[in-house]
């Protein structure tokens, strides 16, 4: 936040614009914050930091200077992007079934680090296999400013099991004074496959900590084709308690409603030490279910856990 007053009042700038929520950033991520408006020929300015969490961790500072900004730096932040079906929101698949491709929208996060306006900054995506690019129409980032992008085309991967890399970057027709931050290589990973479906890329994300109680996490999926359902496979974290009894289920969704319905579950089982950061593999009691093409299923994680004696 910043004081043109010299401390007697103070405008709240959002230093992290543009960056994922809820996850853990790079060490160091280098943030580029352009001020020219707020404070440019102010003669009693004061600038500090401030911390705004709930049930996160924390954020270190270090290594701050002011400068003039260039005239032209563009700065490619990242982008989020996957395939809009029945539950109406773009979800990223990181594994993909054969029979599950469906059209993949892609959007970039752009930030105009320089001094003046650009008027023809342009998101490209390519896979790295250069079998397949997609760029937006030119658009114009304010100086100071961040704007997503998105491709006019969606991306249809072949539909032949392999691994797609997709790299992200900006261009414009100006000369960038930094083009080392213009491009994210390998932004997003796609492993197409016989019989996997993961909305998942082997990290953790995100989290929620139960305190030893109840609870169940997962994720949406939109089902393309009629497929069959027999497994759930799931992550366990290292720190999850050696002993706790842990489950996974299938519910399906009201369309009239949206309620979840419970469909299925596995039987209980009992985490052992040779379960930490490795994959348990959880089948369904009442074996293969037919997941309906045109519909979308919750599949979850859980535990009964133990009244909060510990964090299960």
């Amino acid at each position: 936040y910043k004081s043109i007053d010299g401390g007697t009042t103070w405008n709240e700038i959002e230093v992290n614009a543009g960056m994922t929520v809820n996850t853990n950033t790079t060490n160091p991520a280098t943030v580029q914050v352009n001020l020219s408006a707020q404070i440019g020929g102010q003669a009693n300015v004061k600038i500090g930091f401030k911390y705004i969490g709930n049930y996160d961790w924390f954020w270190a500072v270090d290594n701050v200077k002011l400068m003039t900004p260039d005239d032209y730096d563009l700065s490619m932040n990242g982008g989020y992007w996957g395939s809009t079906g029945f539950w109406g929101a773009r979800l990223p698949y990181y594994q993909i079934p054969l029979a599950q491709l469906a059209p993949i929208d892609i959007s970039g996060v752009i930030s105009n680090l320089g001094a003046l306006n650009q008027t023809d900054i342009v998101f490209t995506a390519a896979l790295a296999s250069g079998a397949w690019s997609g760029s937006s129409v030119p658009s114009t980032i304010v100086a100071g400013a961040t704007d997503t992008l998105s491709l006019p085309t969606a991306l249809t991967p072949p539909a032949v099991a392999m691994t797609h890399v997709i790299n992200f970057s900006t261009t414009s027709g100006a000369v960038d004074a930094a083009p080392a931050n213009n491009s994210l290589p390998a932004a997003a990973t796609l492993v197409i496959n016989t019989s996997i479906y993961a909305r998942d890329k082997d990290n953790m994300t995100n989290g929620s900590y139960n305190q030893g109680l109840g609870f169940e996490v997962g994720n949406i999926f939109d089902i393309y084709a009629t497929a069959s359902l027999s497994a759930i496979d799931v992550m366990i974290n290292g720190v999850a308690e050696v002993g706790s009894e842990c489950y996974a289920k299938l519910y399906s969704i009201d369309a009239t409603t949206g309620d979840f319905v419970f469909v299925d579950e596995s039987n209980a089982y009992t985490l052992t030490a040779n379960d930490m950061d490795n994959i348990v593999t959880f089948s369904l009691a009442g074996g293969a279910y037919t997941l309906n093409a045109g519909e979308s299923y919750l599949i979850v994680a859980g535990s009964n856990g133990d009244g909060g004696a510990t964090n299960d």
